[in-house]
């Protein structure tokens, strides 16, 4: 190899190896190193956007910021929510409805609590006396048939 091939070789290794790369061994990647190949360069089983490496690429985000990665254990968009208790993604429920998150889930035509699988849940359960209607029925506090038995309504 001539001079300039060495030199070039061992630029490139020196990057690799500050970019946690490892080093001149392939094995040695430590991140996904370009997201949209279709190669899991970092060996965890993960390829591209489905890897938490490529969260914020501008390939896996569509532009818009970061998006949700419905099945990685991560909160990819930063929202606070991972994975399917993110509202962004209500098609992993796995058929059942994940109640309080705006989305029919389980593709029955209903939403959340008017859903009779929601019945009881926490998040549609009407709180008595608050001024808002919590199970989504329309009605509110004394005016919804959940607090007729409630002290505050009963006066």
């Amino acid at each position: 190899m001539n001079r300039l091939g060495t030199g070039l070789a061992a630029v490139v290794m020196a990057l690799g190896a500050a970019l946690g790369c490892g080093g001149d061994d392939p094995d040695d990647i430590e991140f996904e190193v370009a997201c949209g190949n279709g190669i899991d360069e970092d060996g965890d089983g993960l390829l591209d956007c489905a890897d938490p490496d490529c969260a914020a690429d501008a390939l896996c985000t569509g532009g818009g910021g970061p998006i949700e990665i419905c099945d990685n254990g991560f909160d990819d968009d930063g929202d606070g929510r991972i994975d399917c208790a993110d509202s962004d993604c209500g098609a992993c429920s796995g058929g059942r409805e994940l109640c309080g998150n705006g989305i029919d889930d389980d593709g029955n035509g209903d939403v959340d609590c008017r859903d009779d699988s929601c019945l009881g849940d926490p998040a549609c359960v009407e709180a008595c006396g608050n001024g808002i209607d919590d199970d989504g029925d329309g009605l509110v506090d004394c005016g919804d048939g959940d607090c007729s038995s409630d002290p505050s309504c009963l006066l």
